[in-house]
């Protein structure tokens, strides 16, 4: 394969992973501040800008209040504020790595392949994976839930990839969302709106 597709959920893992004040204060005895509330479906895509990546050729609308990783213009990350939602161990982020392919591949192949699990990941499952649309412009796309473990923190998450049909450099797009238990369901609808704002060029 390729695309060692796995090591892009870890690694968006990594670049999210923050404790928050919320989650950890009640076991250190830190007194503790209101937390936030979790953000609605209807607000999803207010307050969102536009990052375009000139360099790689794609745009996307994140949240105003996300910060933005783009040191290496192949594998950006957006990352939500450190504020954590009750247990909430992980920053909520969405990634979008570009990768170019060294032989054909189909979004089947690439995305069904076994994954490759680095140390540390136990109980890694699949729940759903099948082909769809996604972008703004409904590019071909398979979406894959996820859920494992990383050193004993909970982690649930979402990819899309995107290879364009008869495309010469045969890239592959994957947008990954990632985030606690608790906060994927109450974030999803931010990075679903993410998602469904992505283009190609």
């Amino acid at each position: 394969m390729a695309l060692r597709r796995s090591e892009r959920v870890f690694v968006s893992l990594l670049v999210g992973t923050a404790l928050s004040s919320c989650g950890i204060g009640a076991s250190v005895g830190v007194a503790q501040s209101t937390c936030p509330s979790l953000p609605s479906s209807a607000e999803a895509t207010i307050g969102m800008l536009e990052y375009r990546n000139a360099i790689v050729g794609w745009s996307i609308q994140y949240p105003s209040d996300w910060t933005v990783n783009d040191q290496n213009p192949s594998d950006v990350a957006f990352i939500s504020p450190a504020q954590g939602y009750g247990a909430d161990a992980v920053q909520e982020n969405l990634s979008v790595e570009v990768v170019p392919q060294k032989r054909p591949i189909t979004l089947k192949e690439l995305m069904t392949a076994p994954p490759k699990v680095p140390v540390g990941v136990r109980n890694y499952q699949e729940p759903s994976s099948h082909k769809t649309t996604a972008g703004a412009l409904s590019y071909p796309a398979w979406e894959t839930q996820f859920k494992y473990t990383y050193n004993g923190v909970p982690i649930e998450g979402l990819e899309t990839a995107i290879i364009l049909p008869n495309e010469a450099t045969e890239t592959a797009r994957l947008l990954t969302y990632t985030a606690s238990p608790d906060s994927y369901d109450p974030t999803l609808p931010t990075a679903q709106a993410m998602i469904d704002s992505f283009k190609i060029g």
